[in-house]
């Protein structure tokens, strides 16, 4: 995702920076393409207006991004990104639990905001994103938290799983080790 990304404030146009992007991935099998445009979507539904959400030419570029993630390569890209968010889910005791979060929430927008996972033909979508729930509630029975103040602005409340950590009272020491676990072993 490029820096001037973030620089435009349409919210239409960066729409189609979405669409283009998709269709890149799917022209060149490039992964990274749609996690760009996943990317992409968390600035958008930031910028949409409830007019914006509610008009028909929302609706008709939710159609548009509908058949784009439906594509052959764009479903193997989105299915990569899954699995991406549950490697970090698994490593969630230690660094990845930040990352998963981020992850689990770019899906969560794509959901309730774009596409619902239930539109995009990959039949075991809606139960992986289950699977990534179950495993989230598990590894935050030990996962370093993430304090309040580093939540990102785009977070929605109810992306439970940034707030799940049941050691809220761990150490800024263990904290810190736990985030930097990787870096310190030989």
């Amino acid at each position: 995702m490029a820096l001037e990304d973030f620089e435009i404030h349409d919210p239409w146009i960066l729409l189609e920076r979405v669409k283009t992007t998709l269709k890149e991935g799917e022209e060149n099998k490039w992964e990274g393409s749609t996690r760009q445009a996943m990317n992409l979507l968390i600035w958008v539904s930031e910028l949409l207006t409830k007019e914006d959400k509610e008009s028909p030419r929302f609706a008709d570029q939710k159609g548009e991004l509908r058949e784009l993630f439906n594509l052959p390569n764009t479903k193997d890209h989105l299915d990569s990104y899954m699995l991406r968010c549950g490697i970090y889910v698994g490593r969630g005791r230690m660094e990845g639990y930040e990352r998963a979060c981020i992850y689990r929430s770019t899906l969560q927008i794509l959901n309730d905001h774009f596409v619902p996972w239930k539109e995009i033909s990959l039949p075991h979508l809606v139960e992986d994103m289950e699977s990534i729930d179950d495993d989230i509630r598990e590894v935050a029975e030990d996962a370093p938290p993430i304090r309040e103040h580093e939540i990102p602005d785009w977070v929605p409340d109810s992306h439970w799983w940034w707030r799940a950590s049941k050691k809220q009272d761990m150490s800024e020491a263990e904290r810190w080790y736990r985030r930097h676990y990787e870096e310190l072993e030989p």
